[in-house]
């Protein structure tokens, strides 16, 4: 799942994706999935994004809402509005759904990236590793 989470509105919903992720996979099965990494949305300007924070926002505060436009490597650009989510709230949502944590990647800059990558100097981007744990 890419970048899916930041676009469900209530933990209930994810908890039920992840649980239904579990049911359809077999036993041992890999679950892959993609977020905004945390400190990408705590600065207002990234290499390829800038973030606002709408009224309210708190990290510690589930289904808080931020403004995201993203600069293409066309230099044209996309705005979203995206709902966060705490590491500690996904986390725990997998592991009640039947999944364990392999291991958490945070893409490294490319060599040669586009220019407007060139500034890329943290993790933008947060990816997880989980197994289901039952058969």
């Amino acid at each position: 799942m890419n970048m899916v989470v930041l676009n469900i509105p209530s933990l209930i919903k994810i908890k039920k994706v992840f649980k239904e992720t579990a049911r359809v996979l077999k036993a041992k099965g890999q679950f892959i999935f993609s977020n905004l990494n945390p400190l990408c949305i705590m600065i207002k300007k990234t290499a390829c994004e800038t973030q606002t924070h709408l009224k309210d926002f708190s990290y510690f505060q589930d289904g808080s809402k931020y403004r995201s436009q993203v600069r293409l490597s066309d230099n044209s650009q996309m705005e979203f509005v995206d709902v966060h989510w705490t590491l500690e709230s996904l986390t725990g949502a997998a592991s009640s759904a039947g999944f364990y944590l392999k291991r958490i990647i945070e893409p490294r800059p490319i060599k040669n990236p586009p220019k407007c990558l060139v500034n890329y100097t943290i993790a933008e981007h947060i990816i997880f590793d989980y197994q289901k744990i039952n058969s």
